[in-house]
C-alpha cells in the first residue's frame, strides 16, 4: 500500500470516528433535554392565611390536616381501582360521593378501570381558607408523583397512560364543614355534615331536616368533621 493511500485511509477513519462521536453527542443531548422535562420541579405553593380558622379552633394543625389530605387522596385512588367508595364515604359530601359513583359507573359501562400503582405526595399546602357564618371551607393543593394508566377490564390491556413512566400531577381538593361540628369531640357525628342540624338519635341514618344520608366518621380522626366536596386536576 502506497503512503498516499495510507494517509487517505487515516483521514477517512478520522472523519468516520468524528461523525460517530457527533451522533452520540446529539443523542445524549436529546436524552438530557427529555429527562429535564420529565423531572421538572413543581411550582412553589403559598399557604393561605388561616388565622381566622385558628381563632375559632386554636388546636387546628395545618400540618396534620395536609397529611390527612394526602392519605385521603391515596384512599380515593384505591377506591377507583377496586371500584369501592364506601370505606371513604364518611369523608365525602353527598354531592361529591354521587359524582365519584357516577364516574365509576361510566367507567364500568365502558369496560375500563383507572389504576394508580402508587402515589408519592411531594407537597401539600392549604392554599385557600374561607370562614363564613354557617360553614368553613379549605382548599388544599396537592403535588404528587405517580404511575397511572387506564386499562381494559376484559383484556387487562393498557389503553392510555404508561405502566412504566412516572408522571407528576397537581390537584386541588376542596373541603367543607359547619361550625357546629368542630365543637364536638366525640367519636360519632353529632351534627349533620350537610346542613349543620343536630343529630338526635344514635346511629341515625338520615338527617331529619335536609334528608341527607349520614355516615359515621372514623373515631379518633381529628379531621373527621371535614368533608371532601371537590377534587380537580390543575395545570402549572
Amino acid at each position: 500500500m502506497h503512503e498516499s493511500d495510507i494517509i487517505l485511509l487515516f483521514e477517512f477513519m478520522c472523519i468516520l470516528i468524528g461523525g460517530v462521536i457527533t451522533l452520540i453527542c446529539i443523542y445524549y443531548d436529546k436524552q438530557k433535554a427529555k429527562n429535564s422535562q420529565m423531572v421538572k420541579t413543581f411550582p412553589p405553593l403559598k399557604q393561605a392565611d388561616i388565622s381566622a380558622l385558628k381563632r375559632k379552633e386554636p388546636r387546628f394543625s395545618a400540618f396534620h390536616f395536609t397529611r390527612w389530605t394526602g392519605e385521603l387522596f391515596r384512599q380515593l385512588a384505591i377506591a377507583y381501582r377496586v371500584e369501592e367508595l364506601e370505606p371513604i364515604r364518611p369523608c365525602m359530601t353527598d354531592e361529591f360521593y354521587e359524582s365519584c359513583r357516577n364516574r365509576l359507573i361510566a367507567l364500568e359501562k365502558q369496560g375500563e378501570r383507572e389504576v394508580y400503582k402508587w402515589i408519592e405526595v411531594r407537597n401539600a399546602v392549604i392554599t385557600g381558607c374561607r370562614v363564613q357564618e354557617q360553614q368553613e371551607q379549605l382548599i388544599v393543593t396537592l403535588q404528587f408523583t405517580t404511575i397511572c394508566y387506564k386499562m381494559d377490564m376484559k383484556t387487562n390491556r393498557i389503553i392510555s397512560g404508561n405502566a412504566d413512566t412516572t408522571a407528576r400531577f397537581q390537584y386541588e381538593l376542596a373541603f367543607v364543614r359547619y361550625h357546629a361540628q368542630q365543637k364536638k369531640a366525640v367519636p360519632r357525628a353529632e351534627y349533620c355534615p350537610h346542613c349543620g342540624a343536630p343529630i338526635e338519635k344514635k346511629g341515625q341514618g338520615q338527617c331529619d331536616y335536609c334528608k341527607s344520608k349520614l355516615a359515621v366518621a372514623v373515631s379518633g380522626n381529628r379531621n373527621r368533621s371535614w368533608r371532601l366536596c371537590c377534587c380537580a386536576k390543575i395545570e402549572w
